[in-house]
């Protein structure tokens, strides 16, 4: 799905949201009214907010279905499960942040919360593995390439409503996990001239390996496929400053193994 909004924004017309095929041709396409976002996709649903917090799925017939609301105004941080039947968001007052979960036959409900100065939690990602909260710093300026976690990682206990730590994740820079419980994380370091990612098993065992630089001088997202077996990660030769283009690269780990090795052609 691409969403393709009217050139100032949401609020100033039309979305039309094309259906891609896997081979790139467009499949169908929908419109979107103005005034409102399209958040999300997953499962039969095109999930749309509105300004006044309302919450809807357009499905490809063009059919529209009322899934409430999550407030009074868009959303933060909303994301979905992989079968688009539950979806959480977050809200910050300035004293107290709060994540709340709602979804098929499951009504509102707040499962995090904290009330740390200059922290919030927020919800980070949803996978095939879980539901992903971070606890982050607040006011962090600048232009920021990937959405990197910049804090500890709480997973979400669907069964209890609760969110646990995940461990590991306050030293190294979450960015996934896979099915099997492994994680892929950026160790944290001072050092500008070195960057690295790192598998840590169920069990605490890391593997380490060296992203090249400069294509890894900002690094950013990497992420299992489903099985587990390749590891995709993402990163930049800079944020495109001093009259420098932002370069970006992609390689691909066997996790087997741990070698990595190009996908794509850089500089795109």
């Amino acid at each position: 799905m691409v969403a393709e909004q009217a050139a100032g924004g949401f609020d100033s017309g039309a979305t039309t949201v094309h259906l891609m095929r896997r081979d790139g041709t467009e499949a169908d396409r929908l419109t979107i009214k103005q005034h409102s976002m399209v958040s999300r996709a997953a499962g039969s649903r095109i999930f749309v907010t509105g300004n006044d917090g309302s919450l809807k799925a357009v499905h490809r017939d063009g059919s529209v279905e009322s899934l409430g609301s999550v407030g009074t105004s868009q959303p933060a941080g909303f994301i979905v499960s992989p079968d688009g039947k539950r979806w959480m968001w977050q809200t910050n007052d300035g004293n107290t942040s709060r994540v709340y979960l709602a979804g098929d036959g499951l009504t509102s409900r707040a499962i995090a919360e904290s009330h740390e100065n200059a922290r919030a939690i927020t919800t980070y990602s949803w996978t095939a593995a879980g539901a992903f909260l971070v606890d982050t710093p607040v006011g962090i300026g600048g232009y920021i390439l990937f959405d990197t976690a910049l804090g500890p990682i709480q997973k979400v206990d669907l069964n209890s409503f609760t969110a646990k730590p995940v461990a590991h994740t306050d030293s190294c820079q979450f960015s996934d996990m896979a099915s099997d419980g492994t994680l892929a994380c950026f160790p944290r370091s001072a050092d500008r001239n070195s960057r690295s990612l790192s598998l840590i098993s169920p069990d605490g065992k890391a593997t380490t390996v060296q992203l090249a630089m400069p294509r890894f001088t900002q690094y950013g997202d990497a992420y299992f496929s489903r099985d587990g077996r390749q590891l995709t990660v993402a990163g930049a030769t800079s944020v495109g400053s001093e009259n420098q283009p932002e370069q970006f690269g992609m390689d691909i780990m066997t996790t087997a193994d741990a070698s990595i090795k190009r996908l794509a052609v850089d500089g795109v």
